[in-house]
């Protein structure tokens, strides 16, 4: 039996695979070097000889001994039992065909053998506003390799690549072209869904760039492109990409990047304190449940997220913990409104102050929030009996603002603020 271990990094590119067994072919350990797309170029052994050489045209069509000087000395041509080729993608030995998840594609023809199955008009139906539907119709025509449902990386193979093979575009963020790609585990309509409100949100920035600081303009520029994804607790720039989740993009309608790009102040505590940029007048707080139906042995996760909508800078409680003496506090309720006690719920209580102390303070500038996460599972919230579960949050301040010297700062004395509702279901 042969055991073949792929070596990623944190950046998810592969850097080492290694085989046990007794086959034929080169087993061991073997150490890649990629290029800038991902491609491994060079394969290195344990003992740091060089076992293999690869070298691609463009669009990925491989480059063997005998052409422009490259010898099987060199490392060309020879067997190295690689299977992650042109853009780290695996290449099918019979066929010569790269998977990308989506679709298959030809590296000799530049082309894949399937078609794209996105089709804008969809989208251009379903967008109630006739004038966004006809921008995002004008837009994406406007981009000749949209036309072509074939076509790889918008036919640039050297600046972009397509990391599953399906859903991406390039947009205009402040005059720059950025390519948006959004995962193919996404179901079609959400994929739809994102786009728009990724459009949404970047045509306000271009809209408002009169209104930006040069910081700002600054943190936006450094942007190359944004890459939605179905989870995963990173959120934020990743080497010039913007990474989102899918939770965050539906779940805001005129999300921006440049508060990821320039970010806020981190609120101290267990939580991931992140900042999107919005519009209103007024602090809220915006539930979201990453999916709508469960099972009884399922676990459930929930994003909290205090936004300013305020025409000005406040300062808020930012330690985000979860309990009845805390700054969140989860309610939930069944079909029948009837109120439902969980079987356990953490209680954190409020550090000690002094009048100086600001460290569990966050200001909260306009137009941001701050979020935080809540897992649990079915049976912890008592939600086990099948049927269907109404949830929301409220949050307060346990402290004073007579108690501390920051101004303007939402207190104990403002009450509550209560979230909107999110139903899920729950089967057997």
């Amino acid at each position: 039996m042969v055991t073949t271990v792929f070596v990623f990094n944190i950046q998810g590119q592969m850097i080492a695979e290694y085989t046990t067994g007794s086959p034929s072919g080169t087993l061991g350990t073997s150490y890649l070097t990629s290029d800038t797309l991902g491609s491994p170029r060079v394969i290195t052994g344990s003992g740091q000889q060089v076992k293999g050489r690869h070298d691609y045209l463009p669009f990925g069509e491989e480059l063997f001994s005998g052409l422009g000087g490259r010898t099987t000395g060199q490392g060309y041509g020879i067997a190295d039992d690689i299977r992650q080729q042109f853009t780290q993608k695996e290449r099918d030995i019979e066929t010569g065909l790269d998977y990308f998840g989506a679709r298959y594609y030809a590296s000799t023809q530049g082309r894949f053998t399937g078609a794209d199955r996105y089709d804008i008009n969809f989208e251009r139906q379903e967008t109630a506003d006739r004038e966004e539907a006809d921008a995002l119709f004008r837009e994406y025509i406007g981009q000749p390799q949209h036309w072509d449902h074939y076509s790889y990386a918008l036919n640039n193979p050297l600046r972009y690549v397509d990391p599953d093979g399906l859903f991406e575009y390039e947009t205009d963020l402040l005059g720059k072209k950025i390519k948006v790609n959004i995962s193919d585990r996404i179901d079609k309509k959400a994929q739809e869904n994102i786009k728009r409100n990724i459009d949404s949100a970047i045509a306000k920035i271009n809209a408002g760039k009169e209104k930006l600081t040069d910081k700002q303009i600054s943190a936006i520029n450094s942007v190359k492109g944004i890459e939605v994804k179905t989870n995963g607790n990173r959120i934020g720039m990743n080497n010039g990409t913007f990474q989102i989740t899918q939770l965050f993009v539906l779940g805001l309608a005129f999300a921006s990047i440049i508060s990821f790009a320039s970010p806020a102040p981190r609120a101290k505590g267990r939580q991931e304190s992140v900042s999107v940029k919005q519009i209103a007048n007024a602090l809220k707080v915006s539930l979201l449940a990453e999916k709508r139906r469960y099972k009884r042995d399922d676990h459930i996760k929930l994003q909290a997220m205090l936004v300013n909508y305020k025409d000005h800078d406040v300062f808020v409680y930012g330690i985000l913990d979860w309990g009845y003496s805390a700054s969140f506090t989860l309610h939930v309720r069944d079909a029948k409104g009837k109120d439902i006690r969980s079987r356990f719920f953490d209680d954190a209580l409020t550090p000690p102050l002094t009048p100086d102390d600001t460290s569990p303070f966050v200001k909260l500038l306009q137009h941001h929030f701050l979020g935080t996460y809540y897992y649990s599972t079915i049976h912890e919230l008592n939600m086990e009996k099948p049927g269907r579960y109404n949830i929301f949050v409220e949050y307060h301040c346990p402290i004073s603002a007579a108690d501390i010297k920051l101004s303007p700062f939402w207190g104990k004395e403002n009450g509550t603020i209560r979230s909107n509702v999110v139903w899920v279901e729950v089967g057997p």
